[in-house]
This record gives C-alpha cells, sequence and structure tokens, in this order.
C-alpha cells in the first residue's frame, strides 16, 4: 500500500507472485538487502515484444537481465509483476531482474530471492494462466472490508 500526497490510498494485489508481505519485512530488518527477480516464459507470449524472434521457438535463451526499471520500459505487459515486488522491497533501479524464454512452455514461472545476512527467503509461483492476478484483486477487496486482514 502505498500513501498518496492527497491521503489516497493505493493497494497493490500480489496477482502472480504472493510473497509480498515477505518483501516488505526482509527489507525493513535491513542487512543490505538483494532482490532478484526471475522469469521463464514460453515463446509465445514474448510475441510482439522487441527480444522476440523465431528461434525462441526452438531454443532456450536468456531474453533480458537489467533491473525492474528497464524490464517494465521494454514489456509494459509482461513484467508488472517485477515492479510490485522491487516496490514491496528494495526499489525498481535496484532489483535485478532476468527474463527466460523456453521453448513449449506454458505460463509464467517467477521466482523471486530475497536475501540480506540473516535471512534468504525464495519465493516461486508457478501458473497455467493469468487466472491468479485476478484473484488476488478479490483478495484485496476481501482485506480492505474485513475486520481481520492476512
Amino acid at each position: 500500500m502505498i500513501f498518496t500526497n492527497n491521503n489516497a490510498k493505493i493497494y497493490f494485489a500480489s496477482g502472480a507472485i504472493g510473497g509480498l508481505d515477505v518483501l516488505q519485512t526482509v527489507t525493513l530488518m535491513g542487512g543490505n538487502p538483494t532482490v532478484t527477480f526471475r522469469t521463464e516464459k514460453g515463446p509465445n507470449s514474448l510475441k510482439n515484444t522487441p527480444v522476440y524472434d523465431e528461434n525462441l521457438q526452438s531454443e532456450q535463451k536468456e531474453v533480458f537481465k537489467g533491473n525492474a526499471t528497464d524490464a517494465i520500459a521494454m514489456f509494459p505487459t509482461k513484467v508488472n509483476v517485477s515492479v510490485c515486488a522491487s516496490l514491496a522491497s528494495i526499489g525498481t533501479e535496484k532489483t535485478e531482474v532476468s527474463i527466460n524464454s523456453i521453448p513449449n512452455f506454458i505460463g509464467d514461472d517467477h521466482r523471486i530471492e530475497i536475501k540480506t545476512d540473516e535471512v534468504n527467503a525464495i519465493i516461486d509461483v508457478y501458473s497455467k494462466s493469468a487466472d491468479i492476478a485476478g484473484w488476488s484483486v478479490i483478495r484485496v477487496l476481501q482485506n480492505i472490508v474485513s475486520p481481520i486482514v492476512l
């Protein structure tokens, strides 16, 4: 959740990644956290992006490596989850992102690792479809009206 200048609240749904509470907690603990965000996708999901070429249909390849700021600029509809994770932790400039294309892969596999001197947490979520993102929005709305928030 982010507070704006006029005291309005913006709620972030954890979408296809989950674990935003862990990222926030570990970041609060200090200890110089580092965050890496790795996504595996099928080549068809990368069509109409700057990195797509027909060879991705038969070759596994890392198609992007950089930070979350650069990732969202290049893939505005493909890696918004990396920005959400970076906002819950160390920021978009410091969060390392890699995107890997895997032939015949269906869905998305997002793996986030946050490390400090004391904690090493890994959040790894695979889903065949984007349905989990929609259900996470419903969960946020339930939390807004519930007297108990998890």
